[in-house]
């Protein structure tokens, strides 16, 4: 089950989730914007009293024969600033959670983060854009829930150093999935390489500009199947041919290698011979690799028995590549908000 706050544009969970919100276009003003921030503060405040009063055993404890509700999925993306403070004990109170997701909501502190208790039964979590979220904050929480942690998403917490970075190798040892995408100045070849004991599948490092290549070593192993360079602006076509060659990375499916010039046609086509198992190629910003090549790498993977989906290019130059969420793509037949939401979904370490 998933339990979703709305955000400030009245988005609400889907079916069965306690929302609030007020109705999409209608903008609060005066008396009446009042009595509507009072009625979503109030409301709101409602649904995660319903929440803890369940995780409490009141409505919807456990029947008289044992059978246990399981409230494992937890959604509080874009949650109203009136209302943070009460999430802790909402979320404390379901001791069997799963997965968490708070992304987004500027007014979660870091004394919230830190009031997070019992969280060990956490698999899959997203703090995504926590602009207050500090080094102290991450490892505090990292080490109440690290231990069973399969896919963290840290990234745009503006706030996070390359020291709270470091710990999430030691205390996440069975972390599959990791975003740190967009911190910039914290993420570097030591925070990479320090991954490399993890069992990874997916990494993201958009905007990780610091990162040179020296890191990617450690990403060499066989369970690697997504990969996220996407404005890694430092790295070298001879640190990506040095990468992408080892054997130990031919199962990846999806790699996004948008606004790195040194990708051209001739990487391109080695990408192919090195990747055979490669579903999706991003290429957004890469204006040396032109439609003849991308065609070509389409053709190899219908030859080998598969689609592979190939984005960006020259021909892409035409496309605001900036309005693009970092696990995007396009295509002619469908407008950019549409591909932003299907292909997030696709790329999401949530739902991978």
């Amino acid at each position: 089950m998933e339990i979703s706050t709305a955000n400030e544009e009245g988005e609400g969970g889907e079916a069965g989730s306690a929302s609030t919100g007020t109705a999409a276009g209608s903008a609060p003003n005066g008396e009446e914007g009042e009595l509507t921030r009072a009625g979503k503060k109030r409301e709101t405040a409602q649904s995660l009293a319903r929440i803890q009063q369940r995780g409490e055993g009141g409505e919807g404890s456990p029947s008289k024969r044992g059978a246990i509700e399981v409230k494992t999925d937890l959604n509080f993306d874009t949650v109203p600033a009136c209302i943070a403070s009460e999430l802790a004990p909402a979320i404390n109170s379901c001791t069997q959670l799963e997965r968490l997701s708070i992304r987004h909501c500027p007014g979660v502190s870091r004394d919230d983060l830190l009031g997070l208790a019992g969280l060990s039964s956490l698999r899959h979590v997203s703090i995504r854009g926590m602009v207050r979220v500090d080094d102290l904050a991450l490892v505090h929480f990292l080490k109440r829930c690290g231990s069973n942690l399969e896919s963290l998403d840290v990234g745009l917490c503006r706030q996070l150093t390359k020291a709270s970075l470091l710990k999430i190798g030691e205390v996440c040892p069975c972390l599959k999935r990791v975003a740190l995408s967009g911190l910039t100045n914290a993420v570097d070849d030591e925070v990479v390489a320090s991954l490399s004991p993890l069992p990874l599948e997916v990494v993201h490092l958009r905007a990780c500009k610091r990162v040179e290549g020296k890191g990617l070593e450690g990403l060499k192993k066989s369970t690697l199947r997504q990969l996220s360079l996407h404005s890694v602006e430092n790295l070298t076509q001879a640190t990506l041919f040095d990468f992408f060659s080892s054997p130990a990375l031919g199962c990846i499916s999806s790699v996004d290698l948008s606004w790195l010039r040194c990708v051209d046609d001739t990487f391109l086509l080695s990408l192919s011979d090195y990747l055979r198992e490669m579903r999706l190629c991003l290429l957004w910003g890469c204006m040396t690799v032109s439609d003849e090549v991308m065609n070509e790498i389409r053709e190899r993977a219908d030859r080998r028995g598969y689609k592979c989906r190939v984005f960006g290019g020259n021909s892409g130059q035409r496309v605001d590549a900036a309005s693009i969420e970092v696990d995007s793509s396009y295509s002619g037949e469908e407008n950019m908000m549409q591909v932003g939401k299907r292909l997030e979904m696709e790329w999401s370490l949530l739902h991978t």
